[in-house]
C-alpha cells in the first residue's frame, strides 16, 4: 500500500481519488512526528511534488489506521533502521495515566542509564526479624 503523509490539509476531492488510487492519505500530522516518520522509513519530507523521484520515499512494511479507544492512529510498522519508537499510555482518569507515565519515564531512564554505562551494583540486604 501506497501513503501520503501530510502536514496539512486535504481537499476532499483529492484524498478520494488518492483513495482510488489505494494510496492512504494521513493529513494534519504534526511537524515533530513527520520528522519521525521520515527518520524511521527512511524517506524525506518534501514541500511540493513536482520533481519528485524514488529517492525521496520510505519504505515500511505495514501502515495501517487502528481505532484505540475513541480515536484513531496510524501505525507504521517494519521499519529498515527505525530509530523512533511510540509508547502509548493509556488509563481511566487523567491522574493513573500521569502516574504511569511517569513510571514509564523512569523505566526508560534506567533502560539508558545502563545502555550508556553498562555496570550494575548489586546490594545485598539483611533483614532481621525482632
Amino acid at each position: 500500500m501506497n501513503v501520503l503523509i501530510c502536514q496539512k490539509g486535504l481537499d476532499d476531492l483529492v484524498q478520494y481519488f488518492l483513495s482510488k488510487k489505494g494510496i492512504l492519505a494521513v493529513k494534519r500530522v504534526k511537524k515533530s512526528s513527520m520528522d519521525k516518520f521520515a527518520k524511521a522509513t527512511g524517506g524525506q519530507i518534501v514541500s511540493s511534488v513536482d520533481g519528485l523521484s524514488s529517492v525521496e520515499l520510505g519504505s515500511a512494511r505495514l501502515v495501517e489506521e487502528r481505532k484505540v479507544g475513541d480515536d484513531k492512529w496510524v501505525f507504521i510498522e517494519g521499519c529498515e533502521g527505525p530509530k523512533t519508537v511510540t509508547i502509548l499510555v493509556r488509563s481511566g482518569t487523567e491522574k493513573i495515566g500521569d502516574e504511569a507515565e511517569r513510571s514509564l519515564h523512569d523505566a526508560l531512564c534506567v533502560v539508558r542509564d545502563v545502555v550508556e554505562v553498562p555496570v550494575v551494583v548489586l546490594q545485598r540486604l539483611m533483614f532481621r526479624l525482632v
